[in-house]
Parts: C-alpha cells; structure tokens; sequence
C-alpha cells in the first residue's frame, strides 16, 4: 500500500481556489502575477459558467462575452477595455490562450463533483518502470 501524505488548502471561494491552483503550478506557467490574478478571474467565470453549459464552444464564446470582459475589468480595476485585449494578448504569446479563445487545458483543473481536487505527484528513481 502506498503512504499518501495531503496537505489541504482551504478556500472559501471559487476565485480563491482558481488563485492558489495558479500558485501552485506557477513553476512553470510562467506567469506576471498580473497574468495569475487575471487569468484566476477568467478560470473562475469559466467554471461558473461550465455548471450551466455544457457545450465546450459556447462556453467560450460565453466566457469572453462584452458583458464578462466588462466584469473582469471592473473586478481587476483595469483602465479600459483595451488593457483586458492587452492581457489577453500576452496569454496568446504565452499559449496560455490559444485559437478562438480556447484555454489550454494545462491551465484547467479537473475539479470533481463533490468540489474535490487532487494533485498526485509519481517520483519514479533511476531504473524503475
């Protein structure tokens, strides 16, 4: 039997947690913590969304509506409109972002019903399988 060990991290909010999983992969997102902050608004929306539409395209065109980018940007206390396309633009470059708006699914969490997540990491030595 193998000996798992749990550290829990305790979030009030779906925001929250979209904050601490940006940390914790944050060694190679490669990521402003400008771009952390903007993209735990963007991954918190997508997940309030993704419990009320289930079609991956809609979901997206949803997600980056006029309506929630004025929402990201008041949240972020951002100037203007541009500055959320300006971010967005460095998201791309880093492929965090990808073809039509798409978020690479290295930056999605796979959250279980029951509000679980679960990172589990394998350490395999020199010679083994």
């Amino acid at each position: 039997m193998k000996a798992i060990k749990q550290a829990v991290i305790k979030v009030s909010n779906d925001l929250e947690f979209f904050k601490e999983w940006l940390k914790i992969i944050r060694g190679y997102s490669n990521l402003t913590l400008q771009e952390e902050e903007f993209m735990s608004i963007i991954l918190s929306k997508r997940f309030e969304l993704s419990k009320v539409i289930l079609d991956k395209e809609l979901l997206t065109r949803n997600l980056f509506d006029i309506s929630i980018k004025k929402e990201i940007v008041e949240m972020l206390e951002l100037p203007n409109l541009q500055r959320f396309e300006n971010l967005m633009n460095q998201l791309r470059r880093k492929k965090v972002i990808l073809e039509n708006n798409e978020i690479n699914s290295t930056y999605i969490p796979q959250i279980k019903d029951t509000n679980e997540f679960i990172i589990a990491f394998t350490i395999r030595k020199d010679g083994e399988g």
